[in-house]
C-alpha cells in the first residue's frame, strides 16, 4: 500500500507540476526572456524567446533617392557613349545619303515618317536614362525593404529592379520600365522602317 501511495504521490506531484508550468506558459512567469505572443480573439496566447535577430543593415556607401536630382539618375559611360555615337551616326547616314532619293521618288511624307520615330526614339531614350528607375529612399543605415535589390554597377537600391543597362547607364526599375520597353519598341519599329526605306 506504501507503494502505491508513493506512486499515488507521484502521480500528483507530476500533475502539479504540469498544472504550474502550463500557469507559467500562461503567464510568462519563470521563464527567462519569454514575451507574451497575441495571436487574436480566440485563439490562446503562447510565448516565445525573445527575438535577437536584426533588421538587415543597408550596404555601405549605397546612394539613395536623395543624393538625385529630378532627373539626373543616369550616368555616362563608355558603353553609352558608344551607343549614343552609332544611334546619331546610323541613322544621320541614312538621312544624308538615301532621304534625297526617298524624296524624289516617293514625296516627302516616307522622310516625315522616318524622322518622327527617329524623334521618338532619342526622347524615349533620354527620359528611360535620366528618370528614377526606383531608387530607394535614405534608410539611415537599414535595408530599405523586400521590394527593393541592390545593384552593384549603380551602387543603390532600386524597386523592382530587372538590370542595370549600360546602353543607357541606368538601372531599369519599376518606375522606368514603361519608357525602357516603349523604347525598345520604337527602335525597333524605327531600325526595321529605316531598312525598308534604303531598299525602296
Amino acid at each position: 500500500s506504501s507503494k502505491a501511495g508513493d506512486g499515488g504521490e507521484g502521480q500528483q506531484s507530476q500533475t502539479a507540476g504540469g498544472a504550474v508550468l502550463h500557469d507559467s506558459l500562461q503567464s510568462g512567469i519563470g521563464i527567462p526572456g519569454a514575451r507574451r505572443l497575441d495571436t487574436g480573439p480566440g485563439f490562446p496566447s503562447t510565448f516565445s524567446p525573445a527575438s535577437t535577430s536584426k533588421a538587415p543593415g543597408a550596404v555601405h556607401g549605397a546612394r539613395w533617392r536623395e543624393d538625385y536630382c529630378c532627373c539626373g539618375y543616369g550616368s555616362v559611360n563608355m558603353v553609352c557613349g558608344c551607343a549614343w555615337t552609332l544611334f546619331l551616326l546610323l541613322p544621320g547616314a541614312f538621312f544624308l545619303l538615301a532621304s534625297p532619293g526617298l524624296v524624289q521618288w516617293h514625296g516627302p511624307a516616307l522622310l516625315a515618317v522616318a524622322l518622327c520615330l527617329f524623334a521618338l526614339t532619342a526622347l524615349l531614350y533620354v527620359i528611360a536614362s535620366c528618370t528614377d528607375p526606383g531608387v530607394a529612399p535614405r534608410g539611415y543605415g537599414m535595408h530599405p525593404g523586400p521590394q527593393y535589390t541592390y545593384c552593384v554597377d549603380s551602387n543603390r537600391y532600386v524597386a523592382g529592379f530587372d538590370h542595370f543597362c549600360d546602353f543607357m547607364g541606368n538601372d531599369v526599375g519599376a518606375r522606368n520600365m514603361p519608357f525602357f520597353v516603349c523604347f525598345l519598341l520604337s527602335i525597333g519599329s524605327l531600325s526595321s522602317y529605316l531598312a525598308v526605306c534604303a531598299v525602296l
